[in-house]
């Protein structure tokens, strides 16, 4: 019996081929059991430590000020302690899989490790400054956000994808050893391909936008001065680039390759990363059916762009996925630029 392909869910996918759970059970039936299944405890451990980690930040949220600032805390240390351990296991429990498949841990896995980590180093920023962490509107604030979202993505492909050799830096790289002028090349080809994907996708975003009342969620500060403008570039056209394709092309699309092939992972992919930015649309109190609209758009927008980046990474490597995600974000950039500066409407 050929492996599975990968699944995302903590523990799946991890029972020997010839378990009786995997040939009859229906998908996912075998998630909560600890028959016959490798390092059990480790398993068990990883459940508990995640939901405990979740019911205590859940419940420092709902709590009035004060104390559940600290308690939200040791509820995110707990549950990243849960996720890690949740990567540890699948480690160990696809390492007998063979060479060609991907044996490491669920790239959905490690992307809500980041989420956590992230906002764990923002709640610590907080107590110690007294302020609201990461979530201050400014431009400071959101490279010293982004550099720690950068951070947390490299972290944890190194501890859990390289380390354990599920996959190889050339591997998330997508290419053999190459020139410097073929670098420049496949960057120069990626900006020609991303310029009018960006072009057509920002038109069907802003008509997506008008049919449903809805406006894209802002996740850059505006800036004020030309210092402001200087960091929100380098935030939002360096850093969140490399990161975000290192992450879901370099290594998700990579990891997905190994069991579903290129046109499935491809598809896949692009569905995660256009999906992981929708959490960037908050919800005010009884706007619920905005947000969603909000998220819709974004949808429509990010589907095809991902698959695009993607398509770059399959073709030419992580250099071109990179300069592409760096063409898109430096046009929305520059659109935000000169929105900024033409006159408010008078009414």
């Amino acid at each position: 019996m050929t492996d599975a392909p990968d699944d995302d869910a903590i523990g799946a996918d991890d029972l020997p081929a010839d378990s009786p759970e995997e040939l009859t059970g229906p998908p996912g039936s075998t998630v909560f059991s600890l028959d016959r299944r490798p390092a059990a405890g480790l398993y068990l451990l990883a459940w508990l430590l995640t939901v405990g980690g979740i019911a205590v930040t859940f419940i420092g949220i709902q709590t009035a000020p004060g104390l559940p600032r600290l308690l939200v805390l040791v509820g995110l240390v707990v549950l990243a302690l849960g996720l890690a351990t949740s990567a540890g296991y699948q480690i160990l429990a696809r390492a007998a899989r063979p060479p060609e498949a991907y044996r490491g841990p669920s790239p959905v896995l490690l992307f809500f490790l980041v989420v956590v980590l992230v906002n764990l180093f923002g709640g610590v920023i907080s107590v110690v400054t007294g302020g609201s962490g990461l979530e201050v509107e400014r431009p400071d604030v959101f490279l010293v956000g982004l550099l720690i979202q950068v951070a947390a993505y490299v972290a944890a492909i190194v501890v859990f994808v390289i380390a354990p050799r599920a996959l190889s830096w050339r591997d998330l790289t997508g290419t053999v050893r190459r020139s410097a002028s073929a670098l420049i090349g496949d960057a120069a080809n990626a900006a020609g391909v991303m310029l009018p994907v960006t072009i057509v996708a920002l038109i069907v975003g802003s008509i997506a936008a008008l049919l449903a009342g809805a406006t894209p969620p802002q996740v850059v500060p505006l800036p004020q001065t030309l210092g402001d403008t200087l960091l929100d570039a380098v935030g939002a056209v360096v850093l969140a680039p490399l990161g975000e394709e290192l992450f879901f092309r370099g290594f998700a699309l990579t990891a997905w390759r190994r069991d579903l092939g290129d046109r499935a992972a491809l598809i896949r992919s692009s569905l995660f990363f256009a999906l992981v930015h929708i959490l960037n649309v908050q919800a005010a109190p009884g706007e619920l059916d905005v947000a969603l609209r909000s998220a819709l758009v974004l949808l429509v927008v990010l589907l095809p762009v991902g698959f695009v980046l993607g398509w770059l990474f399959l073709r030419r490597g992580l250099a071109a996925s990179v300069t592409g995600h760096m063409t898109y974000n430096g046009i929305v950039f520059g659109l935000l630029l000169l929105s900024s500066m033409l006159p408010a409407p008078t009414g």
